[in-house]
């Protein structure tokens, strides 16, 4: 069979990347005199709240789509996974806890080792990795029993879980209930991936024929989501209404890397997708630089997209530095394959 690439899968993990980037951006300031520009930015960051699921999704994709015709050999994969994931994740949870303790950030506590090590606390946005670990452990029991005739079923049955899981822990009184490195907040995402990865050509003939009715859904969302914000109160990621958003603007995107393809911006956005888990690991580190020696007149809400920016290509050019190294693809586990991920 001949080898068919997926190039909208890394269009799509860069979009997720930039949208995760302008959350984090958009929140990196002083929010107590709330002035316009400080809505703007908040309004923005809610908006983007749907990068984070989408890298979910998209991982399940991937997994999905690697094992339709083929058995998983169960050791393989999990070394594999181990050294690709695993290992980065311990690199770059040490290199945040020494930034942090450095620059009396974040400090370092020899009680929450355990939190470091499997809960993602080591900073921010380092959870993500965890909730990614802990589908890859069950995923090998998973593709046994999951098939082209029963990936829906099997998906609607996790979303459900994930929806209940919700409620649960919004009133549950123990801590471990509102770590976000669950795996539970998130399932859903995966196997809407799998619903994707086994159905790509169907769903993509069904949205090229209803484009405008997407478009339309799109607008909704957008919409939906605008009288949703409740500034100054900020919503995650991890919440229901996502269940709804997150599919329309993946199928979106899907068919946005037709509309711009081959175009200047389409290859800046799928470059960025094949960096994407770099510029996941990395861009804080950038953000905290940037704050930090930048001056303090310059850090603040108005100039927001010019920090973006800076973000963005200061991420890039520290990511490409690191693949210079021969061990640098053992600590950024970014793509190899540029041209995108294999149909099987």
């Amino acid at each position: 069979m001949n080898k068919i690439y997926y190039h909208e899968i890394s269009f799509i993990r860069g979009i997720a990347c930039l949208l995760v980037v302008l959350t984090h951006i958009t929140l990196g300031y002083d929010n107590t005199h709330y002035t316009l520009a400080n809505q703007l930015n908040l309004t923005i960051n809610q908006l983007a709240r749907v990068g984070t699921p989408i890298f979910a999704l998209i991982s399940g994709f991937l997994l999905f789509n690697s094992t339709k015709t083929k058995e998983i050999m169960i050791k393989p994969f999990y070394i594999s996974r181990f050294n690709k994931i695993y290992i980065p994740y311990l690199f770059w949870t040490a290199i945040y806890l020494v930034v942090g303790q450095a620059t009396h950030t974040h400090p370092f506590n020899s009680h929450k080792i355990l939190q470091y090590l499997f809960l993602g606390e080591g900073y921010v946005h380092l959870y993500f990795i965890i909730i990614v670990l802990q589908f890859y452990i069950i995923f090998p029991f998973i593709a046994r029993v999951i098939n082209q005739k029963n990936i829906i079923k099997y998906t609607l049955f996790s979303l459900i879980i994930m929806i209940l899981w919700y409620f649960v822990r919004s009133d549950n009184p123990f801590k471990v209930i509102y770590f976000r490195a669950i795996l539970l907040s998130w399932i859903g995402y995966f196997f809407m991936g799998g619903v994707l990865a086994y159905y790509t050509e169907e769903i993509r003939r069904y949205t090229v024929k209803y484009f405008f009715t997407l478009i339309l859904f799109v607008v909704i969302c957008i919409m939906a989501m605008l009288i949703e914000i409740d500034l100054p109160h900020l919503f995650q990621s991890d919440r229901v209404l996502n269940i709804v958003y997150v599919p329309i603007f993946t199928l979106f995107f899907f068919l946005l890397y037709d509309k711009i393809k081959d175009t200047k911006l389409q290859h800046f956005i799928t470059y960025v997708g094949n960096l994407s888990m770099g510029f996941y690991l990395v861009h804080l580190l950038i953000i905290g630089g940037l704050s930090t020696y930048m001056p303090s007149w310059f850090w603040q809400p108005p100039y927001s997209l010019l920090h973006y920016i800076l973000t963005i290509i200061f991420t890039a050019l520290f990511i490409e530095f690191l693949l210079l190294f021969p061990y640098g693809y053992k600590i950024l586990p970014v793509a190899r394959e540029k041209s995108g991920y294999k149909r099987h």
